[in-house]
Parts: C-alpha cells; sequence; structure tokens
C-alpha cells in the first residue's frame, strides 16, 4: 500500500476525516501564529521541510516521493542555498 493510500488520515479532521487542502493552510497558520514565527507559511513550512532533507544528505528522488512531486526537478527547485552549506563542501576543494 502507498503513503497516499493510507485509509487513516495523519491529520484527522474535526469530523475525522481529510483535512482538506485549505483546512491544512488554516491550521498551519495558526501553529506558526502560536509559536511566535512571523510571516511563515505553508509553503516555507515545505520548502524548509525538503532543504532539510536535502542537507541531511537524502536523495532528491526520495525527497520528491515524500513531498509529492511527480519530478525531481521540481524537487530542486525547493531546496534553498545555505552559504554555511556551500562553505563546508568548498572548504575541501583542492586543486
Amino acid at each position: 500500500m502507498s503513503a497516499r493510500a493510507s485509509p487513516a488520515p495523519l491529520f484527522p479532521s474535526q469530523k475525522g476525516g481529510h483535512l482538506t487542502p485549505g483546512s491544512m493552510v488554516r491550521f498551519l497558520k495558526y501553529l506558526y501564529s502560536e509559536a511566535g514565527v512571523a510571516s511563515a507559511t505553508s509553503h516555507s513550512g515545505r520548502r524548509t521541510l525538503i532543504t532539510g532533507l536535502a542537507e541531511r544528505g537524502v536523495d532528491l528522488k526520495s525527497i520528491a516521493l515524500i513531498a509529492g512531486h511527480s519530478t525531481i526537478r521540481t524537487t530542486a527547485m525547493y531546496v534553498e542555498a545555505n552559504p554555511a552549506r556551500l562553505a563546508r563542501i568548498l572548504q575541501d576543494v583542492t586543486f
């Protein structure tokens, strides 16, 4: 059984079914507000997760599956540049 075919919702609605995309956006906005995180969106959270997985060395194909992307090209657009990570990569480069 694939993750998408799972019968039980990860976050059930008040009625016990699946949350709609709009309900999930409102829920995340509420969580960010309660945490005092200004200007965060459901999309920025998604970008943070995808970037974090990439920085931990998870392959793009796996991240694409987790994110529900049909191509790794879409997933790659979500991975943000991190100056500290780039400096770590380059510190061991010798010519």
